[in-house]
């Protein structure tokens, strides 16, 4: 409670300088407004304050486990504290905040699963479960990342975009490549559609991130991922009835043909991606100096 009350207060301190320092600036100057209202949820001291009081929610939950002997698994333990302290990390708008409750949420969904493993069944598998952590963390960073364009600084959290999209794809490359070993269009319908789910994704991913919302690390999340994929499938091709000799050099030599051309492609989108703000701001001003002269 102590450090609560102490997040309250210097957040409203805070919260108090920067709406004075936004009073005395002009109206003409938008771009400050939308730092302001950032920095208003950034503060530093009072997220740090904020953050501290989240960890000693967990210790809390388990001391009263422990002491009252509740029998509750663990995973009730991890999923009460992420719900306990969402309400926190959505006031504060804190980047390391929000990361500790989508760990939370991640850990106790994972407990969850191989607590009741036995209740699933023929249904329950790996594959499965790397399919439902798939889809939480890819809706996790896609929420975050529309989100983060509309209410400027309350959903900004770009350790969780890295973070989600990361496992995400690192979870959807491993449960490919496991499907791709284990042959993905001879074990059931399900297989195929998360192939095709793969694909997919990849291809809407290029199309945001190149043309909608610019960015390079989801591109190369997805690029790096594509050459993992493309390397597991020659491995099946080349290594299944056969052993031909200079095939681990030729997949050597693709792993380092695709990765080389895709940090090269990577690194020209990243210089457009720059200067295409530039370029763009530059040729509003002569059309603004244009339809002045007229």
């Amino acid at each position: 409670m102590l450090a609560i009350a102490v997040f309250a207060w210097l957040y409203y301190r805070t919260a108090h300088q920067f709406s004075s320092v936004h009073q005395a600036q002009t109206e003409a100057n938008t771009g400050n407004q939308a730092n302001t209202q950032s920095t208003v949820f950034g503060a530093t001291t009072a997220n740090t304050v904020l953050l501290t009081a989240s960890v000693l929610v967990g210790g809390l939950l388990a001391l009263v486990g422990q002491t009252y002997q509740t029998g509750a698994d663990p995973w009730q333990l991890f999923a009460l504290w992420a719900l306990l302290i969402l309400p926190f990390a959505w006031v504060a708008g804190f980047d390391a905040l929000w990361l500790l409750v989508v760990a939370l949420f991640n850990l106790s969904l994972g407990l969850l699963f191989d607590t009741f493993a036995h209740f699933w069944g023929d249904f329950w598998d790996e594959q499965r479960l790397l399919l439902i952590f798939i889809c939480l963390n890819l809706a996790i960073y896609y929420a975050f990342v529309f989100l983060d364009r509309k209410v400027a600084g309350r959903w900004h959290a770009p350790l969780v975009e890295y973070a989600s999209s990361m496992f995400a794809m690192g979870c959807f490359t491993l449960l490919i490549c496991w499907l791709i070993f284990d042959d993905v269009f001879n074990h059931g319908e399900l297989n195929s559609w998360i192939f095709c789910g793969y694909i997919a994704h990849l291809g809407l991913s290029f199309l945001v991130f190149r043309y909608v919302l610019p960015r390079i690390y989801p591109l190369a999340l997805c690029g790096f991922s594509l050459i993992a994929v493309g390397a597991a499938l020659l491995i099946k091709l080349m290594f299944e009835n056969s052993d031909p000799i200079g095939g681990f050099l030729f997949i050597g030599l693709y792993i380092i043909l695709a990765s080389s051309g895709l940090s090269m492609g990577l690194r020209k989108l990243n210089r457009l991606f720059k200067t295409s703000p530039a370029i763009l701001s530059t040729n509003k001003e002569i059309v603004g100096d244009t339809h002045g002269r007229k």
